[in-house]
């Protein structure tokens, strides 16, 4: 990607390269595999004769967001990208009339429905850190269930046990087969608002001349249906 004024590791603002297979493209291409390892040998010769640093580590929630819907349903909200705004507002207002930093740090994920929370700094290399863990978990998850409506809530399973099952998401009327993804069970709106995400999800299909296919092979019979 073509990156701005970003911080490291996301790309906060540029233009994501489209997947084409043409001397120009695989130029950029050469150019930031070469200095990526230039990079590293680099950072490598000058901190490898460093010892005795303190351990710093650190962990990170990934949450589904959902919403109970009128008949009692649950479905995938995709309100991650406004949920986001409103926490990241929220530490920077607490921040500016206490001078308090913020305890926790939120970040944008894949998915419209996701959203990612970390400790605002890491922990770090005594046995007295290991006891931060459970409360800045709690904190976290208390955080943003705050910031949800009353039919809204958090699910931290890797994978949403109903996706692409009949009517998974709150927005109705949304349908597999857009031009992004273009998935028999994947619908374009889920995908995260940021250029980086949709590019990723059409150049991994450009480049492999072919839809991604998750499913399974299954033993044929007559009962067997041949729909996606």
């Amino acid at each position: 990607s073509r990156v701005g004024d970003g911080g490291m590791g996301f790309l906060e603002a540029g233009s994501p390269l489209e997947w084409q297979d043409t001397a120009e493209y695989h130029a950029v291409l050469d150019y930031v595999i070469e200095h990526g390892v230039k990079q590293f040998l680099e950072v490598y010769t000058k901190v490898k004769d460093r010892k005795n640093d303190v351990l710093l580590w650190g962990d990170e929630l990934e949450f589904h967001v959902f919403r109970t819907m009128e008949d009692g349903s649950v479905r995938l909200a995709l309100i991650a990208h406004e949920l986001l705004a409103r926490l990241q507002a929220e530490d920077q207002q607490e921040e500016a009339a206490t001078g308090n930093p913020p305890q926790a740090t939120w970040h944008p994920e894949y998915g419209a429905w996701m959203i990612e929370a970390t400790p605002f700094g890491p922990y770090g290399g005594t046995s007295q850190d290991l006891l931060k863990v459970e409360p800045s978990l709690r904190y976290r998850r208390r955080r943003i269930i705050k910031a949800l409506a009353h039919n809204e809530g958090l699910s931290s399973l890797v994978a949403w046990p109903l996706m692409g099952v009949g009517e998974f998401c709150a927005t109705p009327g949304l349908k597999a087969g857009g031009p992004v993804a273009n998935s028999y069970f994947f619908i374009d709106e889920m995908i995260n608002p940021h250029p980086r995400f949709a590019t990723l999800t059409r150049n991994i299909r450009k480049r492999r001349g072919k839809k991604v296919d998750i499913r399974l092979p299954l033993f044929k019979d007559k009962n067997t249906g041949v729909d996606p």
